[in-house]
């Protein structure tokens, strides 16, 4: 029946161009769009939401692609890598025959043989060989976020440049990396002239010079603003409004002021302040320098706290043996939709502040299965929260049903973490962070998630991830799942092995999923988070997000999680603008931080759990 429709599909009339595959329900998983290129029909993995360009292939046998030994297609460029994509391992084997057609680039020019890439994919800046081959010799064509290697000839972003690791071949990105006397040296990327610090326009590459413009004391209260290079001084509270304590909370990453104080002026050992900052409008953060005597007031400002992993799941004994507990259906609080394009892109992703949620760089900045429109950074998204089932309907209901339990809210910027790297099929520092143009309403049913300082799981701790299934049959509704996995189901060293990804896993990789199951994480699930439980604190801590799927378990190799690593942590505390999302429960009860204001709650869920294979 499926090839009776294919045919009659093929013989219609059809909205696509010459070298273009019509998916029959007309919905590309990419961008919604009627058509897909031809080369990506029938190369194992699904661009058409209702799976059209994959029915009938092995029939066929694969047309302009490698059929392995036991029928199952795979694209041409992941023959002979390195790794085996096929069950037989078919794909690695008479590699010295394997040999690249004219349209295609060898990373291997002198034999001619595989990987062979689409001649496409030559200078795109995604390095898909393993030898960096396909990013050599390129043409001098940077942008003026870019750095120009001129040794390799190719280009790097500019926050590569002195960032402590090498990127062009001879190293040269790492050279004559100290700064003038009166500039401001970024975190990474280089130098920007001292009067452009804090002058709310990002000139660093990686946005450092926007960092710490605003500190706020959580004990006291106490404000300093800082301003091009100088120190930061404290605020006067004279001309201070609600709108304005709204706007400084906003960037701390708040939702908002909960309380406004007026002082004495002074510090806190009662010597007077030689120099502050006074406001001089009444809608905008606009400052000017004053001496203290000219202050009549001194301010004490308060955000709206909230508290990170507010999920009361308590793992069981029968949790982690195979079966698991069923319970009643429901949503995990810090899970979020981002989609984009009229629901057609979608992307999973986690709340980490009432106005930030965190995302993977892979979904939200292109999917990298695809070869053409793969930066969708500039594309127009929103983030759907506090329901478990989401249909592209409810964005035109959201505005008229004030009340309900889900919310629907703006993107405002895409902040890509600076130090993504892309090598082979994957990401590094694969990360991305979306700002929101309005705070959520964090509930019941809307919470943030607890992140890890450092990605470190214990092999003994039980882990899950959580994500959004969609169904094939209607595409515009997915519904939340949540399952429970084995953490790590392969380990590091095995993950690595020629077993499976044969050296080219990424530094800080997480092995996790199942092999051949259909119970895998798929499509719109790139960002999916990997929390694990903390029994000293009874709470769950997000320790990586999903990079690389393995074609929703198809290939036989487990997922892969990027870690929250060191640097991704501080990148994400600096951007966001505070660290709540780091607090940590002690089993007294107490927070680690000296002090914590919040409105106190408890929150109760049920859920449907999965454990399958907890120890493998």
């Amino acid at each position: 029946m499926e090839t009776l429709l294919l045919e009659r599909a093929s013989t219609m009339f059809t909205k696509c161009a010459v070298g273009q595959f019509e998916c029959i329900n007309g919905t590309s998983i990419k961008d919604g769009s009627s058509c897909i290129q031809k080369a990506e029909r029938c190369d194992s993995v699904s661009h058409c939401s209702d799976n059209s360009d994959e029915q009938d292939c092995e029939r066929l046998g694969c047309p302009g692609h490698f059929q392995c030994q036991d029928g199952v297609c795979l694209a041409r460029q992941h023959v002979c890598d390195g790794i085996a994509h096929c069950h037989d391992g078919s794909d690695e084997q008479s590699c010295s025959e394997w040999r690249c057609n004219f349209d295609e680039l060898s990373c291997n020019p002198a034999t001619g043989n595989g990987p062979c890439l689409p001649a496409l994919w030559k200078c795109d800046g995604l390095e898909q060989c393993a030898n960096g081959f396909d990013e050599s010799n390129c043409p001098d064509t940077c942008t003026n976020d870019e750095y120009f290697c001129a040794g390799q000839r190719k280009c790097i972003p500019e926050a590569w440049r002195c960032d402590g690791a090498i990127d062009c071949s001879d190293g040269e990105d790492e050279r004559l990396c100290d700064c003038p006397l009166d500039s401001f040296k970024c975190h990474t990327g280089g130098c920007v002239v001292g009067a452009y610090v804090c002058d709310g326009h990002a000139q660093c590459p990686d946005g450092s010079d926007e960092w710490h413009c605003y500190q706020l004391e959580r004990g006291d209260g106490a404000l300093r603003v800082k301003r091009n290079s100088s120190e930061a001084l404290a605020v006067c509270g004279d001309g201070w409004n609600g709108a304005l304590a709204d706007m400084v909370c906003a960037e701390l990453g708040y939702a908002g002021a909960s309380k406004i104080l007026f002082t004495k002026v002074g510090s806190s050992n009662g010597s007077l302040v030689d120099s502050m900052y006074r406001v001089t409008e009444k809608n905008r953060l606009e400052f000017e320098p004053i001496h203290s005597m000219e202050c009549n007031q001194g301010l004490q400002l308060y955000c709206e706290e909230y508290r990170c992993g507010r999920e009361r799941i308590q793992p069981t004994l029968e949790q982690r043996i195979a079966g698991g507990v069923a319970s009643d259906p429901n949503q995990w609080p810090s899970l979020a939709l981002a989609f984009s394009n009229n629901a057609a892109v979608k992307c999973t992703a986690s709340i980490v502040s009432p106005r930030w949620a965190l995302a993977s760089y892979t979904c939200i900045m292109g999917k990298t299965e695809f070869v053409n429109n793969r930066n969708v950074g500039d594309m127009s998204w929103k983030l759907f929260a506090g329901s478990a089932l989401f249909n592209a309907s409810l964005e035109d209901t959201a505005a008229a049903a004030a009340d309900a339990s889900y919310q629907i809210v703006d993107v405002k910027r895409v902040v890509p973490y600076p130090q993504s790297k892309y090598k082979q099929f994957m990401y590094t520092g694969d990360v991305a962070l979306l700002e929101l143009s309005a705070p959520l309403k964090l509930n019941d049913m809307v919470g943030s998630v607890c992140l890890a300082e450092a990605a470190s799981i214990d092999s003994e701790q039980l882990c899950l991830t959580a994500g959004w299934g969609s169904d094939l049959e209607n595409t515009a509704t997915t519904e939340q799942y949540l399952k429970y996995l084995p953490v790590p189901t392969v380990p590091t060293e095995r993950c690595n092995s020629s077993i499976h990804y044969n050296g080219v896993l990424p530094e800080n990789a997480i092995c996790a999923g199942f092999l051949n199951s259909n119970k895998t994480t798929c499509y719109n699930d790139e960002g999916a988070p990997l929390m694990c439980y903390l029994d000293g604190s009874s709470q769950w801590q997000l320790e990586g997000i999903l990079s690389y799927h393995g074609n929703c378990g198809k290939r036989p190799h487990p997922a892969i999680y990027n870690s929250i690593t060191s640097n991704i942590s501080t990148w994400i505390r600096n951007t966001v603008g505070n660290d709540l999302m780091f607090e940590r429960v002690t089993t007294s009860g107490t927070y680690r931080h000296e002090y914590y204001h919040y409105y106190h709650h408890h929150y109760y869920h049920r859920y449907f759990f999965y454990c399958f294979f907890c120890r493998q």
